[in-house]
Parts: C-alpha cells; structure tokens; sequence
C-alpha cells in the first residue's frame, strides 16, 4: 500500500511516542525488579493480530542454567574421538542429565515461582532440566507481565501466540533462568526439499539420467549390506509440522521391493487438520530412511508448528522408549536470523532477546546424544551459500542467470539490482531488510517512473529488479520523503553493505554432522546440486558467522585454503575460515522417485533427501557393529575428519559443482566443490564398503 507524506509524517509521530513509551516501560521494569526476557512491538514478515482470549491456553517451557557445561564438552569430544581411549564409551543420558542438571536451589527458587499461579487449569511439569507449563493467557501475562497476540506469518500462513511489548521475569531469578521458549521465537523451520511434478517442462532442464532410488543409491554408494542382523539398531526422523501417508510408505516399500516393520509414530497426525499440514517432507524422509535401512526400527517423530529443535529434543524425545541411535533433521532456520555476532566469535548479539540462549541450550542437547551414542544428522540447505534475497541483499546477483529455479514474473533483468543511501548508509535496493522496513513506498515509485523506459519493476518473486538496460543506463537520482533524502546510485559491492553469505542452522552447529546434496550424472560421476545445472536446489554451504572453528576440522579447513582458495580461485565475500565450515558429507540429493497420498510418483530434490538416506547407512554401519557386540558410532566428525580422511578411497570425491545460487537467484560469488574437503560437499560422499570396513576396526568397548 502507498502512504501520502501526511501519513508518513503521523506513522512517525507515533513511532516516537511509542519508543518513548518503551523506553519508559523498560526502564520501570528495571527498576521495579523485573529483568526483560523478550520484546516485540514489531517483526518483519509476521503481523500481530488480535489479543488472545484471556482463558485461551498458553503453552511455555522455563530452562533452567545447566551444571557442567564444560564437563559435559569434554565427555562428548572424548567418546567421539577415535584416537582417545574413551572412543565408544558413551555415558547413559540418565548419567549426563544428572551431569548437568540445574541446582537444587534453582529448582526450589522457579517452581516456588511458578507455584504462585494459583488457577485450577494450570499444569506444570518438572523434566530433565526444566519445566513444561501449560496455563491459561491472563495467568501467563501476569507471570510476565506482558500481552498475548496471535501473529500470522505472511509468507506461510502459520500463526501462533507470542508476547507483544515486554515480558520479564523478577529479577531474583535472573540467575537460575536461562531461557523461557514459547514467548518470543518466531521459529518457521525451513524445509530442505523441492518438488517437480512435470520436471521436463523446468527452465533448469532437469536432469533425469539418474534416478536415485533405493536400487540405484545402494549400487552407487556400494551398500552391500541389504538386510539387518541386530534387533538392538534404531533411527528416527523429527518432523514439524509436517506428516507422512502410511498408504504412500506401504506402497513405496512395495515398490521397492523391501520388507520392513512398521515405523513408530509419536506425535499426531496432522494431515487431517483444517488447514492440513505438510506431508511431501515426512514421505520423503520416512521412505527413504527405512528403504535404505529396512529392519531397522524407525520412529517418526512429529512435532506441532510451535515447536522447534529445543522443545523436540527436550520434551518429545525423552518420551520414546528408547533413544535412537542415529536422527534425521531435515529443516533448517536463518542463522543470520538466530544471531549477529561479534568477531571472533563468542557470544550472540540476536535479532530477538532469547535467540542465542535458544541456539545453546539446543547445543547442550546436540553434545548429551553424541556422548550418549547418538548420531544426529541434519540437511545442510538447499539455497546454496546465499540463500533467499532476504538475507543476503549484499551479494553481487549474476545477471546472466534469473531465476533458475523458475515461477518468477519475469524471464530476464539487464541489472538485478542497485543502491539506495539514506541516514547515511548504503543498502541494497530492493531487497535488504532495511529497505524493505524503511524505504516508503512513494519513493520507490518514483525510482520505477524515471525508469518507466526501461521497463523498470520490482520481481516479487525474486524480490530482485527486473530492468531491460543495463545498470550504467539506469537513470540513478535523489528523492525526498519523511524529511528524508533517499540517494540510488550504481550496485557495486562493498562489504559494508552486510554479509554475503547465509547459512543454514542447525546444520553449521559443531556438535551435529551437516549433510549436504549431489547430483549424479552417471557411473562415478556426482557434482554438487546445482540449480543452474540439472536440479532444481542448491547445496547448502561454506562458513558459520557464529561458531568457531572446532578442532576437529582445523587441519581440513586449513588445508582447503591453502591449496585451493588462493590467488584468482580465492572466492570473494566476507566469511572467514576461523569460523565452523559446513557441510562435513554428501549424498545424491537430486531426482529421488517418492509417493504422496494419491499414490503418483514425484520427483524431490533436496538436502532432505541426502539427510535421511545417509542416516540409514549410518544405521547399516551400527548394525553391523551392535550384531558384534560393539556400541555405535555416536558423533561422527571426528571419525570423518581423523580415520576416514586418512585412507583413501574412504570418500568419493565430489570436484565439480558450486554453491552460488540460492532460491532466487544466482550470484557472482560461492563456493565450489574441489579435491579434498570443501565447503560444498565437505569431503564428498561414502564408499559404503570401505566405511563398514574401517567401523570395524574401530577401538570401542562391548556394551
């Protein structure tokens, strides 16, 4: 909608009254002894609508500051590390949560605190290392003194209910309390596939020499092993809010020629909700894993759209009769959208006051299953190193390749993009955040009215500018609004003008395997996924801006830049290799043959797909050690970087292929697979057979 320079003028009047009154609001919770957990008056993308129902539940959980953070690190790098004599001793989760369970004086101070929610409809529920409360809206407010709103999600449609202004805790409390989740995340977890119903009829010409079925990937991977010897080997895979068609798994297996026990399912089935869930990501998932792996038991693990990582593993997971052995997460969210942190890394300055305590405490989860014997496996991305416009606005777009994945409103721009300067600063027209928040409307009418004969539009679709001349040609002049002057000049790229790259969390987490997608042309022949060549996603890739290096990579990483990121191959951008690099594997992630509900065939790419197939061969590979005896195999990097990396022929290297192009959009600069590890493909994909050769050897003691 456009604003006359009136509103304009009374929007902005009432933004300073209402900083005026936060400021003052904040200030008296203060002083008032209450400490600020969260604050929302506003968040891009989403829209507060009405206040909730004061008798309407409200679902939350209080963390609690865990013991032994470091202790825990130490048991879990230990266990992991294959050249350390406690390789393979993994400890009880019982053991680690009773490691780092909270103080009994913090448990008495928060449910003594809690307790004082003296309604009847009120539940609370201690667990490992927090508490689950479920009470009505105006109970909640008042523990925090804050509002409910209902905010919708403009691009997806999900809604739920968070705070809107302040909340706060008393400040009494502040050193017992490490997070209170459910007030203040605005979590859409992002699944990591795409569909091609017609796949001839895409721009991209999508590749279907090969299709990766479970025939095809056991002959290419050389997974010997087809049927399971232990009745001791479990996987799972999470969901949110997302379900699969047992119709479309029994008629895969079937397919498929594989005979395999029922899936476990936890959590409810949300296909028959009105509006349904997502079911496309859960088939993919479910079918593939238990295609690869059939006998082993498999749990599916669903999740409502409330919930994301933290609550998965901390509320749903301890549910299970048993912990899986190897887990399957194929979503992602924006780490740029987690935390902006400082260099070198060390602490998180988020976007929203609970963000980064968020991202620990699912650390802290991440390190108990890997000391536990756990293998946790999420997709690396599948929006290449750039990932939507949103994001990274800085990086300098390609204008030779639009919209390779297709559906944009146009087929071509001579000049994708351009800046704007205001208060100072040069931002990306038309797609950062800032400009987006803080340009008005008139001012970019203008802009595309002094270029009318150029034809210049916004492309909603891949929010980049769609023009027929060239960026030289463009008329670039200075507009007035808001008392504001508003300069558009010529794009050229600083790295000033924001980060170039975005990343996919919880795949850049150190304490997870990050598995990224190939596609495979022919015999001993995969690149990286590419949607500029044959598929129709991007491996996600390259450097964390929040996680430091681990150990475990520092000889890989430093090798990669040396050898082959120097002189003119060096890739251009502001990243920094002193930072966690991802993925750490591949697996094809292109053209897998899939069932839906109405039992027709669909084509899915995605790291969605590398994900889950590769965790059921890390199931075959802990098979083949429980039938003898030994334990799993746990976290995985450390056997990945150290034993595997040393032998050869342990990988199959991916050399060809790059991470350049996102979901939109293509740009000039990414990564590109090369010999040895790289943030592409990491070191590339297994040799099933050497794998299960070297799991073997491993030192481990007997369970």
């Amino acid at each position: 909608s456009k604003r006359s320079p009136k509103m304009e003028s009374k929007r902005m009047g009432s933004l300073s009254l209402l900083l005026i009154f936060v400021f003052f609001s904040s200030c008296v919770s203060e002083s008032f002894g209450r400490k600020i957990i969260a604050d929302h008056f506003d968040k891009l993308g989403w829209k507060s609508e009405s206040h909730v129902h004061p008798h309407s539940t409200v679902k939350f959980t209080v963390f609690l500051k865990n013991s032994n953070v470091k202790e825990l690190k130490r048991i879990f790098e230990e266990v992991s590390d294959p050249s350390h004599s406690n390789y393979g001793k993994h400890k009880s989760m019982d053991e680690l949560n009773k490691l780092t369970n909270p103080s009994q004086k913090s448990w008495k101070k928060v449910e003594k605190w809690l307790r004082e929610m003296k309604e009847e409809n009120t539940e609370i529920e201690r667990k490992s290392s927090h508490f689950t409360v479920s009470t009505p809206a105006f109970v909640a407010e008042k523990l925090f003194q804050t509002r409910f709103k209902t905010w919708t999600h403009l691009s997806s449609g999900s809604s739920f209910v968070r705070t809107f202004g302040y909340a706060s805790i008393p400040k009494h409390l502040e050193e017992d309390i490490e997070l209170v989740s459910g007030l203040s995340e605005f979590h859409v977890p992002k699944k990591h596939l795409r569909k091609t119903f017609e796949p001839k009829s895409t721009r991209q010409n999508y590749y279907l020499g090969f299709n990766s079925t479970v025939k095809n990937l056991r002959e290419f991977y050389n997974i010997v092993d087809v049927n399971t010897q232990s009745n001791k080997t479990s996987q799972a895979v999470l969901a949110f809010n997302d379900f699969f068609s047992a119709n479309a798994l029994k008629h895969f297996l079937n397919v498929n020629n594989v005979s395999t026990v029922d899936p476990i399912v936890i959590g409810r089935n949300c296909l028959s909700d009105n509006p349904p869930c997502g079911e496309g990501e859960s088939d993919l998932d479910i079918q593939y894993m238990m295609g690869l792996a059939p006998g082993v038991r498999t749990y599916f693990i669903g999740n409502d759209n409330t919930s994301w990582v933290l609550e998965a593993l901390s509320n749903v997971l301890p549910t299970l009769p048993e912990q899986p052995q190897v887990i399957s997460i194929s979503y992602g969210s924006s780490e740029l959208h987690n935390c902006d942190p400082p260099s070198p890394p060390s602490s998180c300055t988020q976007t929203q006051l609970s963000n980064s305590k968020y991202v620990e405490l699912t650390d802290i989860w991440f390190m108990k299953l890997g000391a536990s014997g756990t293998t946790v496996l999420v997709s690396s991305g599948d929006d290449g190193s750039n990932g939507t416009p949103w994001e990274t606005a800085s990086c300098p777009l390609d204008n030779s390749v639009y919209a390779p994945d297709g559906g944009a409103q146009f087929n071509s721009s001579e000049c994708m993009q351009t800046i704007v300067n205001f208060n100072g600063t040069d931002y990306v027209f038309p797609m950062s955040y800032a400009v987006a928040s803080n340009l008005p409307d008139s001012v970019a009418a203008q802009f595309f009215s002094d270029n009318s004969g150029c034809d210049a539009q916004l492309d909603n679709i891949t929010m980049s500018l769609h023009t027929n001349c060239s960026c030289d040609t463009l008329s670039y002049k200075s507009y007035q609004a808001n008392s504001t002057t508003f300069v558009f000049k010529k794009f050229q790229y600083s790295p000033s003008l924001g980060k170039t790259y975005a990343q996919s969390w919880p795949a850049t987490s150190p304490y997870i395997t990050s598995v990224g997608a190939t596609t495979i042309w022919g015999p001993k022949n995969e690149s990286a996924a590419s949607s500029k060549i044959g598929a129709v996603i991007s491996s996600g890739g390259g450097f964390s801006n929040y996680y430091a290096i681990p150990r475990y990579q520092l000889k890989a990483v430093k090798l990669w830049d040396l050898q082959q990121n120097q002189g003119a191959n060096r890739v251009q951008g502001n990243y920094s290799i002193e930072y966690r690099g991802y993925p750490d594997i591949s697996l094809s992630g292109h053209n897998y043959l899939t069932f839906g509900s109405n039992l027709s065939v669909e084509h899915v790419d995605g790291t969605s797909a590398s994900s889950p197939s590769f965790g059921a061969i890390v199931s075959l590979l802990n098979d083949a050690r429980l039938s003898k005896g030994r334990r799993p195999l746990g976290f995985l990097n450390y056997l990945l970087y150290s034993r595997f990396a040393a032998i050869n022929g342990t990988y199959f290297d991916t050399t060809e292929g790059e991470t350049k192009c996102g979901e939109k959009n293509c740009c000039q600069f990414g990564f590109v697979a090369t010999k040895g590890w790289d943030p592409t493909t990491g070191f590339g994909t297994p040799n099933y057979k050497q794998w299960k050769q070297i799991v073997l050897s491993l030192p481990s003691s007997k369970i």
